[in-house]
């Protein structure tokens, strides 16, 4: 049994709206300014199908994204938003992409060795935002 001092594994099936995640939608997770995921050892954000909770292929063999992953792009204003949906975006935000597959995903986002405004619920993670056609 892990403590909430050693990890924290939240967990997303519905998007803000409530509706459950797919693939048919596309989403994203932004992170405002200095509100990356408190963690003494690293994050990461897994997607997993939901019909069996599996990894799934992808064209860039990617299931998770987070601090470790090698080129994310922060906005100019240090925030980072993270593109998770099936179909790869256009070239300048492919670096922050997590692919999903085409039918039901969850996530779950690991973060290890969280902070204390984590564990009191300073901090929390963003909520899974569906994106509307032309918004980025």
């Amino acid at each position: 049994m892990t403590l909430p001092e050693e990890a924290l594994y939240p967990t997303a099936v519905v998007d803000s709206s409530g509706a459950l995640l797919d693939g048919r939608s596309r989403y994203r997770l932004r992170f405002p300014p200095q509100q990356l995921p408190p963690a003494g050892a690293f994050w990461s954000v897994t997607v997993y199908g939901s019909d069996g909770g599996g990894l799934r292929d992808n064209e860039i063999a990617r299931h998770s994204i987070g601090d470790r992953t090698p080129g994310l792009a922060l906005g100019h204003d240090g925030s980072l938003t993270l593109r998770v949906q099936h179909d790869r975006p256009p070239d300048g935000l492919a670096a922050n992409w997590l692919p999903v597959p085409e039918g039901g995903f969850h996530l779950i986002m690991r973060v290890y060795v969280p902070h204390p405004r984590a564990l009191t619920g300073e901090w929390g993670p963003p909520p899974v935002e569906r994106v509307t056609h032309g918004d980025r």
